[in-house]
């Protein structure tokens, strides 16, 4: 994988939560990652973590963690038994062991949605479109199994590479970590998680929170998370005078910070107008939050407008407004979507489900 690792963001978790299952299972679990200038390892939680040396020389970053890998599992390639690659910004490998690969997005239809209104943008698109594109399409090449965590990214995946032996495993919760929601009245605040960053949806959330407060001042938003737009969006709350009823906490490294803001929220917001199937989005329900997000398909894969959450039009700002006003001032609402929202996590994405499921797939590839 290409992030961090102990966990900080989503696919860090996924990968995490994945190697505790198999773990559980009686396997043994190597996570290596990019590291600094050095070689690092170390062991966490029994998961071996390796971070392999590491230039950023954009946009050879990829190669020269490749060459690593290549030369890693040419001396230890018989410790192990299969090779699975999570993307985006891992390489391909060569090894005579089977290879399985996880797309957690797809890096051309999130480019797609990307605007180049500066130069980093311009830059990240074209070489999203380039290099990322050609990276994929090597990726697939040369793994025994394709997965994705949604459907539509599966679809992306089919769309752009003409693959159609697509796996769709999910994305998992661990809900031994997360208490059954209990009846008490919903907390005092609105609650973001994730990167502060284009495509979250922060600029109309920001909007939304202007057009809130003009009726009530006393709303208050949290944001958990950085990013490339956090400057940004702390100058934007000024500009927009609601700088005292919107707090960024930056990234909350600790689990039980996090999930001490999950409880004691009272709506969780994801106003993205693209993702491939987001963790924080099923933590959320997973706590009995009342969900708001963006109407994109792979939040439509999980909530069911008006079901087990609220669906709105992407960059809709007003639409955005008038769904928090609407939970705000409607508990049985809230307690409705919160309860239906938690059974939908328990039935479909707990991690042991989830991890059953890769098993399965890793048992096709050995095959």
């Amino acid at each position: 994988m290409s992030t961090p690792f102990p966990p900080v963001e989503g696919i860090g978790y996924y990968v995490y939560n994945l190697s505790k299952e198999l773990i559980e299972c009686g396997n043994e679990v190597t996570v290596i990652t990019r590291g600094h200038f050095t070689k690092q390892k170390m062991e966490f939680e029994g998961i071996e973590v390796i971070e392999a040396p590491f230039l950023p020389l954009i946009p050879f970053h990829v190669h020269i963690f490749g060459l690593y890998l290549n030369r890693f599992l040419h001396s230890r390639e018989q410790e192990f038994d299969i090779i699975h690659i999570h993307t985006p910004s891992s390489p391909a490998m060569n090894t005579s062991l089977p290879i399985v690969t996880t797309f957690h997005t797809s890096i051309l239809e999130e480019t797609r949605f990307v605007k180049a209104k500066d130069i980093r943008r311009l830059v990240f698109k074209t070489l999203s479109m380039t290099v990322g594109s050609s990276l994929s399409r090597k990726l697939i090449s040369k793994s025994d199994m394709v997965m994705t965590v949604s459907k539509s990214v599966a679809e992306e995946i089919r769309k752009y590479y003409d693959f159609e032996g697509v796996r769709v495993v999910g994305n998992g919760i661990d809900l031994t970590s997360i208490p059954p929601p209990n009846m008490k009245e919903s907390g005092d605040y609105l609650l973001y998680v994730g990167r502060i960053g284009h495509l979250k949806g922060i600029p109309p959330l920001l909007d939304a929170m202007r057009i809130v407060n003009e009726s009530d001042e006393n709303v208050k938003l949290l944001l958990a998370g950085k990013g490339e737009l956090l400057s940004w969006a702390i100058q934007k709350a000024r500009e927009y005078e609601i700088e005292n009823c919107v707090e960024f906490l930056g990234h909350i490294g600790n689990r039980v910070t996090l999930n001490t803001l999950y409880q004691n929220a009272k709506i969780f917001i994801l106003p993205s107008s693209y993702e491939g199937l987001p963790t924080v989005l099923l933590e959320a329900m997973a706590f009995g939050l009342p969900v708001i997000a963006s109407d994109i398909p792979s939040v439509r894969e999980v909530i069911t407008d008006e079901l087990n959450g609220l669906l709105v039009t992407p960059n809709s700002s007003y639409e955005l407004s008038e769904a928090i006003k609407r939970l705000l001032y409607d508990e049985e609402t809230r307690r409705r979507l919160g309860t239906n929202a938690r059974r939908t996590v328990e039935e479909n994405y707990s991690w042991d489900i989830v991890a059953r499921r890769i098993l399965d797939v890793y048992q096709e590839a050995l095959d």
